[in-house]
């Protein structure tokens, strides 16, 4: 029966004698509310409720584009594929399902397909979830060698001293993988190094099963140190109100690909520092909005904001808007 159909009278009329199916309207599937949806149930059912040839349906075909109801993902992720697993996952994620981001660390913990672990590892990640920390503590000692590797490398990009003694349990004991070996140890620079320093120290003194323990320490330290001296040659580069205006920029730019913890704090002070060079404030604003699942995001965020009140230059202004929206 079509939705234009008056399903009232042909209940009254043949309903005793007659089936008849419908005819709850599609466009309500289509474009209404969970609740629009119900009413509309509600209605057909309390027509047709006391007729017995009465079958409850939709009363035309339903369209492609009709979303799909959560309940059916949330059955899917105990389907015994790992690929329908991580679509119902990606499609929760689309949805916005609420409690998502615990539900996404259960299933990384319990899960025994490395792609659905991989899958909830990621979606959290582009959530800035506070359960991906505690996910990443397990996801540097994956079976999944993807898992592994991608997990160090947001160890880096969060930045946090919480996922140091991962990081450095990786640099420490990842011996299969060269491209987890590298992802780990490109990530050093991205991380508080004197913390970074003590924790290689400390795992590597409580272990004693390595056979060249002390050759692997001393690698290991003698790159934070490169990598420490590196940074503070730029950050003097930065500071300095005698380097030049090309040097400093080059100095900032290069921390869009390396967003370490430790740079933050340097380029909001810089970006904040009214005496400064205008276009190199602007360039700091901008390589700040790179930090985008950094630890230090809420401080950027505060800073662009202050620049917004301040009101200062309008091109400033609008890249604080820029940065503030893409950290948000």
């Amino acid at each position: 029966m079509e939705p234009t159909t008056d399903m009232a009278y042909i209940a009254q009329k043949y309903g005793k004698t007659h089936a008849f199916i419908g005819n709850a309207d599609t466009r309500v599937l289509l474009m209404g509310s969970r609740d629009d949806i119900y009413r509309e149930v509600k209605r057909c059912m309390d027509i047709g409720k006391n007729c017995p040839g009465f079958f409850m349906a939709v009363g035309n075909h339903i369209p492609a584009n009709t979303p799909v109801d959560n309940a059916m993902w949330y059955k899917l992720l105990n389907y015994p594929n790992a690929d329908v697993q991580c679509m119902a996952l990606r499609k929760l994620y689309e949805n916005h399902a609420p409690g998502l981001p615990e539900l996404l660390q259960k299933t990384y913990e319990a899960s025994l397909f490395g792609v659905v672990r991989m899958e909830c590892m990621k979606l959290l990640y582009q959530m800035n979830s506070p359960e991906l920390v505690d996910v990443l503590k397990l996801a540097v000692c994956d079976s999944y060698e993807l898992v592994r590797r991608f997990a160090v490398q947001y160890i880096g990009n969060l930045g946090t001293d919480e996922l140091i003694p991962a990081l450095v349990y990786a640099l420490l004991n990842e011996n299969m993988s060269a491209r987890v070996n590298y992802q780990a140890r490109d990530a050093i620079m991205l991380m508080d190094m004197d913390k970074l320093t003590a924790e290689i120290k400390r795992q590597a003194g409580a272990s004693g099963h390595w056979v060249n323990k002390e050759e692997v320490v001393q690698q290991l330290l003698s790159l934070v140190q490169r990598n420490q001296n590196s940074w503070q040659s730029a950050a003097g580069v930065i500071s300095d109100l005698t380097s030049s205006a090309k040097d400093k920029s080059f100095d900032i730019v290069r921390q869009r690909n390396h967003p370490a913890v430790g740079a933050a704090e340097l380029l909001i002070a810089f970006v904040l520092d009214s005496s400064r060079d205008m276009q190199l404030r602007i360039t700091t604003v901008e390589t700040l909005s790179w930090y985008t699942h950094s630890v230090k995001r809420p401080e950027i965020i505060a800073a662009c904001e202050q620049l917004i009140r301040a009101n200062e230059n309008l091109q400033l202004v609008n890249e604080a808007i820029k940065t503030k929206n893409r950290l948000k």
